[in-house]
């Protein structure tokens, strides 16, 4: 049975075969941002390492802020609830930080199939999630992913040789999704403006109709729709080069 050390809303759980011990780490919101949370995180990490523990998590309501903070320790998401805390407004996330090879092999898998089911969740219900969350959640995934090369020319032709957009989404969905070691396609996103990144979201991610993409966007008509992601699609290719 692996042992494991969990993090739960603000508490520590750390297991193993003799038993349970519990921590709770926490920052006086006056003294937040100074890098004492990072520091607590870095001891627990190293205490569970010396005990040759598998992995660390941590469960809380997501928040875009809070989700970052976690990724900046090298956390994952794993598994996000179906349903929105009343009191904190934010969505139940599990994350994840793998400690030993075993442990790295099932974060990648389970990082995978997060994805997928994140996805065709955005479908099923678009009006969930906000969009900077979404961003921050797919941001998260640590696992290298590339757009294959038919896929490379098929954007292209998207981008520059007026390549329709319904035989283009499967591409297109591919390539919100590429990830390398050295540069992540949403940090890309993450710094385009805000009407862009709600088109992208609104009409490759949830796969929203032009009209109710324009309600988040405030980008009027299919065509111009059209147009704007073309030109985002060009920009995050030669990102990619």
């Amino acid at each position: 049975m692996p042992q494991t050390l969990v993090a739960r809303e603000g508490w520590l759980v750390a297991a193993d075969l003799q038993g349970w011990r519990v921590m709770r780490i926490a920052v006086h919101p006056a003294l937040q941002a100074q890098g004492l949370g990072s520091r607590l995180l870095a001891q627990v990490q190293a205490e569970a390492q010396d005990k040759q523990l598998d992995f660390c998590a941590a469960a809380f309501a997501a928040t875009p802020a809070l989700l970052r903070f976690w990724q900046r320790s090298a956390y994952v998401p794993l598994r996000m609830g179906e349903r929105c805390d009343a009191v904190t407004t934010g969505w139940p996330m599990l994350m994840f930080q793998a400690l030993s090879d075993r442990a790295g092999v099932v974060s990648r898998q389970a990082q995978l199939r997060f994805e997928s089911r994140f996805l065709l969740r955005l479908v099923a219900t678009p009006e969930a999630y906000e969009t900077a969350l979404i961003l921050a959640c797919l941001t998260g995934l640590r696992v290298p992913q590339l757009c294959s090369q038919d896929s490379l020319q098929r954007l292209q032709g998207f981008a520059h040789q007026q390549r329709g957009f319904e035989d283009s989404l499967p591409e297109l969905r591919e390539l919100l999704g590429c990830r390398t070691e050295s540069a992540n396609m949403m940090e890309t996103i993450a710094a385009f403006p805000d009407a862009d990144r709600e088109l992208l979201v609104a009409r490759i991610v949830r796969l929203e109709t032009p009209e109710q993409a324009e309600s988040r966007c405030h980008i009027q008509g299919k065509r111009l729709q059209l147009q704007r992601l073309r030109h985002l699609v060009a920009l995050l290719l030669n990102s990619l080069s």
